[in-house]
């Protein structure tokens, strides 16, 4: 959805530089689309190509050249997870809070499955998301997972333990977002080919990674890899 696409109100020429970047980024990574769908209707209109309608999807649905039931829906708002409904997706949401005050619950258990953990056990499984998985034995194809560290690693163990494709989305504090200052570096299994270092740039190669590609280190543990050395890679000087 792109209201008004177009218009005065939200000129093209403001949109197609920040979506053909963002294209030329996945590009760089290997990842290239097919095809790219964008409604430019406003919510009033009520279109049916209007996400989380699924006008824009019909060439995809009830045809054998696409395998639906092992596509996935990826997005960051309830429109997303209400158009993985429309499709009839198997969806499940693992939320974990410090009590019994469960934001957003409601609103996300109208689009799927909500499996819910507590701190103190006042609602759901007792404990963090990790527990409530292991509780509900809970299976799936892919795991996309945002939070605090420590939780991003424990669900990276889990999906590692149990063969499951983990993708994480990491926050750092940011400076330049063009990856120039290394700011927002994580730290990565292999030697990036920009720092000649372990690292990888949140703003730059990611925000999300696939969970082997980087490490989860705790502050304690970044400190120790610096002294100990062990952040370096090799650097190449050119010679004339």
């Amino acid at each position: 959805n792109q209201d008004g696409l177009g218009t005065d109100s939200f000129p093209e020429d403001t949109f197609w530089p920040v979506h053909n970047l963002m294209l030329q980024s996945f590009k760089n990574e290997g990842i290239e689309f097919d095809n790219i769908l964008i409604d430019r209707s406003f919510p009033e209109d009520n279109a049916p190509t209007r996400k989380p309608r699924t006008g824009m999807l019909t060439a995809y649905l009830n045809n054998p050249e696409y395998d639906l039931a092992g596509s996935f829906v990826i997005g960051d708002r309830a429109t997303d997870v209400e158009l993985a409904k429309n499709l009839e997706c198997e969806k499940t949401a693992v939320l974990g809070y410090r009590d019994a005050e469960t934001f957003l619950a409601d609103e996300i258990g109208k689009y799927a499955e909500v499996v819910i953990a507590s701190e103190d056990g006042s609602v759901g499984t007792k404990g963090n998301v990790i527990d409530a998985i292991r509780a509900g034995s809970l299976k799936a194809d892919v795991i996309y997972a945002c939070g605090p560290t420590p939780m991003l690693k424990a669900l990276k163990a889990y999906a590692a333990e149990n063969g499951i494709e983990c993708w994480i989305s990491l926050e750092e504090k940011m400076a330049c977002g063009i990856g120039a200052c290394l700011g927002c570096v994580c730290h990565s299994k292999d030697v990036d080919e920009h720092s000649n270092v372990k690292n990888k740039r949140v703003c730059k190669d990611g925000p999300v990674f696939l969970a082997d590609e980087v490490e989860l280190l705790s502050s304690e543990e970044q400190r120790e890899r610096i002294a100990g050395g062990c952040m370096c890679g090799t650097v190449k000087v050119k010679e004339d």
